[in-house]
């Protein structure tokens, strides 16, 4: 099936369009963190039907321990509670630095059961090639769809040994959408086998706080450590009694707290960098610096971004 997957960078679709286009399934971003609905979710997903178009929908999980991945499992499923869709829900995880193989994979199948469990369906994951390199083989229970552009097959070197999804670019074209959108062919292992709408299950798990023990590697700070954990710096200092933030040696062992009442808010936000932008106009709409971008994307040349690139705020 040729497919699309789709968020508030695209602003408002003209889905007759793109169904006319020969698009099939399009997946549709709906929520973020414990608490974040994209703003464009619920109109995509009603155009979207109305077009006659195969629906599947999305969540950006950026969890720091298993607790909070189930949170951001019930907040998924209560998004799109009562929505149809055809398509299996769908984790799309690359918010991963910083974090150990083994948190990884540990949040990862904690948001998938949880999912699974809050909605009865059977929910997919969204990486890249190398992110799905480092994934065990438990989490072959749900089929993989990855990313990775310019091949004419994705890499297959990962506990699947195929896939169900392939993202093949995020410059694609596509009649009623302005600018670029991520092209996407989608195999049957995708769907649900019906168009149930989405019913939610249980209560949100209880609010809980997991301490992680963080071993100081070479050439880490207290602020980047934080930062890879969503946290701040003066609560790690607060937890850890440090005087001195600048004073941490390789082999210290420093308690982090992840709270799952942490707003998406409280972490960055995501935007993805359209036609046009410099880091400098990103900076100053969203009442940053450029230092700050450059820092926390590790990017090695604030003069080079890209249209489709993600830009954490």
């Amino acid at each position: 099936m040729e497919g699309i997957d789709v968020s508030q960078w695209q602003g408002n679709i003209n889905f007759e369009l793109v169904k006319q286009a020969g698009i099939q399934l399009v997946y549709i971003k709906a929520s973020e963190g414990i608490d974040l609905t994209d703003p464009y979710f619920s109109q995509n997903a009603q155009n979207a039907r109305n077009a006659g178009l195969l629906v599947g929908f999305y969540h950006y999980l950026t969890a720091r321990s298993a607790s909070a991945a189930r949170q951001e499992a019930y907040h998924f499923v209560s998004v799109t509670n009562g929505y149809a869709c055809e398509g299996k829900p769908v984790m799309d995880i690359e918010d991963l630095a910083g974090l150990t193989q083994t948190e990884i994979n540990t949040i990862a199948e904690a948001f998938l059961v949880g999912v699974q469990e809050f909605s009865n369906k059977s929910p997919a994951i969204y990486a890249d090639a190398y992110n799905a390199s480092l994934f065990y083989a438990t989490l072959t229970a749900w089929p993989l769809w990855i990313a990775q552009y310019g091949v004419s097959e994705p890499d297959t070197n990962n506990p699947w040994n195929q896939w169900s999804g392939w993202q093949y670019t995020d410059t694609g074209n596509v009649a009623g959408i302005r600018g670029n959108v991520d092209r996407d062919i989608f195999r049957s292992e995708m769907l649900n086998g019906g168009s149930d709408a989405v019913e939610i299950r249980g209560n949100r798990p209880i609010y809980g706080v997991t301490d992680i023990n963080y071993v100081v590697v070479p050439g880490d700070t207290l602020s980047g450590i934080a930062r890879k954990y969503h946290t701040t710096l003066n609560e790690i200092l607060a937890i850890n009694n440090i005087l001195n933030p600048n004073l941490i040696y390789p082999g210290q062992i420093i308690r982090i707290r992840v709270r799952d009442d942490r707003r998406q808010a409280e972490t960055y936000r995501i935007y993805r960098v359209q036609p046009g932008d410099t880091l400098s106009g990103i900076a100053s709409r969203y009442n940053t610096t450029v230092a700050a971008l450059v820092r926390i994307n590790h990017i090695p040349d604030p003069n080079l971004i890209y249209p489709g690139q993600i830009i954490k705020i």
